[in-house]
């Protein structure tokens, strides 16, 4: 859910089936969860392993979402908007998309467009913040603020 509270939750969140044994198998990495922070001693603690430690590490808190990383190399160029694209391929299903508790009507809109050539092969659901504690909570309806256009 990284993506939902990365700038004040306007952000999508991809859920993917992965087949086992797929290629996507030698890059995924299983997020560890722990109680506090990484400790950082010395200066000679920052290395490849501390980076590698913190790309694949959350609080213990988030442990309920099992999450599953998958590192890949953007080998093509930005396309005229300055964004990098990712085929998904055949080894990677997508099954889910969460909306942020703040994204724009107009995401929503696009996501939905996008979303009808999946048909009901892909679940579309929206989180909203808890009002008495930072948690996200998912729903499978639009936000009540949202008015879809007549």
């Amino acid at each position: 859910m990284e993506p939902l509270c990365e700038d004040s939750h306007t952000g999508l969140c991809f859920g993917f089936d992965i087949p086992d044994g797929s290629p996507a198998d030698a890059f995924d990495v299983n997020v560890h969860y722990q109680p506090n922070l990484l400790q950082i001693r010395r200066p000679e603690d920052v290395n490849y392993d501390l980076a590698n430690r913190l790309l694949r590490t959350k609080h213990e808190s988030w442990s309920y979402e099992q999450e599953l990383r998958l590192f890949v190399q953007l080998n093509d160029p930005p396309d005229a908007n300055g964004l990098h694209w990712f085929d998904f391929g055949p080894n990677l299903e997508l099954k889910e998309v969460v909306v942020g508790a703040q994204c724009a009507p107009k995401d929503i809109e696009a996501v939905k467009d996008v979303l009808k050539g999946y048909g009901r092969a892909v679940e579309c659901s929206w989180a909203y913040m808890r009002k008495d504690a930072f948690l996200l909570v998912r729903h499978d309806f639009m936000p009540p603020w949202f008015s879809p256009p007549a």
